[in-house]
């Protein structure tokens, strides 16, 4: 709004100082003639006309210089008036662009908007769907608690039971682990992680020019709102097993699990063997 004030001003005074100038030559140019009018039509007596010939060659002599200089101090006038026209269409055409750029990003953003929350309600949906137990009536949002539960105690069965496994990293005992879990609810889990990680690479992907780093943490985090503790303890044991480490790196990126309750995890050293897990990958691929 005031941009515009300032370019009305500035249309409203072009050159004030000149054209005064001009104009003042102009009214005396007109005041010469009109002056020897009133002298030939006068009836002064004492004036003698035939000595009115030096004042009419003075008068012819200054009057071409002086118009020659007038209409140079109108050319100097028009030409910095166009110069500050062009200037103001110069700014008129900056102000449209970056307007046009403007709306263009919210449109932009109102698109990214549409299909992000179309993503988030579908999955709701895929969650919903999910049934775990029918006798039981366990499913949606509680299947993930026996889903990470079953997880659990495999795990915590096979340090007590299996010599062999008590011998391996933590990282191979949670993908010996967790590879039969997936395989075996692999009707209930796939679709669900490979809808949670096209959200996330959605928001990835998407252009600097519409999100930026800190808008995209922000949506992260509208995700990560959607998650029960037992959904994010599941995907954070998903993200270190072979079948989720595409998903690894974008959980890192974007801290998604800053939040997460280490009570529930195996062992609280996992939030440290993901942590590591997740530098190695970075710099393998690069």
């Amino acid at each position: 709004m005031g941009k515009e004030k300032k370019r009305e001003k500035s249309k409203d005074n072009f050159f004030i100082p000149e054209l005064k100038i001009v104009w003042s030559w102009v009214r005396f140019l007109w005041v010469l003639p009109l002056l020897g009018i009133i002298l030939v039509n006068s009836h002064i007596k004492w004036l003698d006309f035939t000595q009115l010939g030096p004042f009419g060659d003075f008068a012819s002599g200054t009057l071409v210089p002086t118009l020659t200089f007038v209409s140079f101090l109108a050319l100097l006038v028009t030409l910095r008036m166009q110069k500050e026209q062009l200037d103001i269409q110069k700014e008129e055409m900056q102000a449209t662009r970056q307007e046009f750029i403007e709306q263009n990003k919210t449109l932009s953003i109102q698109r990214f908007e549409n299909t992000f929350f179309q993503m988030v309600n579908l999955h709701h949906d895929i969650i919903n769907s999910i049934v775990y137990d029918r006798i039981d009536n366990i499913s949606g949002r509680a299947s993930f608690q026996h889903l990470y539960d079953t997880f659990k105690k495999m795990y915590l069965r096979n340090m007590d039971k299996d010599f062999e496994f008590r011998g391996k990293t933590d990282l191979s005992k949670i993908r010996i682990t967790y590879k039969p879990i997936y395989e075996s609810n692999e009707d209930k889990l796939g679709h669900y992680f490979r809808n949670l990680y096209r959200i996330l690479k959605f928001i990835d992907e998407t252009d600097m020019s519409i999100l930026n780093s800190e808008d995209k943490k922000n949506y992260i985090g509208i995700i990560r709102a959607q998650l029960s503790s037992y959904e994010l303890g599941l995907i954070f044991y998903n993200s270190l097993s072979i079948l989720g480490h595409n998903s690894l790196l974008l959980a890192d990126k974007y801290n998604l699990f800053d939040n997460l309750n280490t009570s529930i995890l195996i062992s609280p050293t996992h939030k440290e063997l993901f942590n590591n897990e997740a530098s190695l990958y970075i710099k393998n691929s690069h």
